[in-house]
């Protein structure tokens, strides 16, 4: 059962009716478009999008993981780039000690 209420700033909201949506047929499409007749007058159309907390879940671990990794690789180019630029200044330290 959805309930359905228009907001108003200056007032109390009122009540547009009360819908029964069949939420059986979320149980064969993840996914589903309903227009439902309200109780008092007129109709609502909602689309509900069954989503599991374990799914939700998996996509933030899967998002954490791939934050991880970018991280890592970015860590690694800049010790990378740090030990390049350390070989270069003993290279020429070391010239500078072989030219005196």
């Amino acid at each position: 059962v959805v309930s359905l209420f228009d907001r108003d700033k200056a007032s109390r909201d009122d009540c547009l009716g009360m819908a029964l949506v069949p939420l059986d047929e979320l149980l064969e499409r993840r996914e589903a478009c309903f227009t439902a007749p309200l109780s008092l007058q007129g109709s609502v159309k909602l689309r509900i999008r069954w989503r599991s907390a374990a799914a939700e879940w998996a996509e933030a671990r899967e998002a954490a993981l791939a934050g991880e990794l970018e991280e890592s690789r970015l860590q690694q180019q800049r010790l990378k780039a740090s030990s390049e630029v350390s070989l270069a200044e003993l290279a020429a330290e070391r010239r500078q000690q072989d030219g005196a």
